[in-house]
């Protein structure tokens, strides 16, 4: 039994949810040094592959898209809308450069 089904939450809460992990996402790309880390990683990084043994599997083949959420420009694009201008300058000082 799951402890919550994603069908009874409310659309708002979803909503809250999903700016909130995108919030958390753009700070922590923000807190490196190379504001192009997390992509980078993310993208070069592979998966264990069960059948045989390696991590052969590409990040995107299992998860389409994940990388895109840590880009900076596209991450930036998605916080604009709702984060507070005085975090939103700087934000865009460390993600654009």
């Amino acid at each position: 039994m799951a402890l919550l089904d994603r069908r009874s939450i409310a659309p708002e809460t979803k909503e809250w949810i999903r700016r909130d992990f995108e919030e958390t996402r753009c700070y922590a790309v923000m807190q490196c040094t190379d504001p192009t880390f997390w992509a980078s990683i993310l993208e070069e990084g592979r998966l264990y592959d069960r059948e045989t043994g390696d991590f052969s599997i590409p990040l995107e083949e299992k998860y389409p898209g994940a990388v895109d959420l840590f880009e900076p420009r596209q991450l930036l694009e998605r916080v604009a809308q709702y984060l507070p201008k005085n975090r939103l300058s700087v934000a865009k000082r460390v993600l654009t450069g």
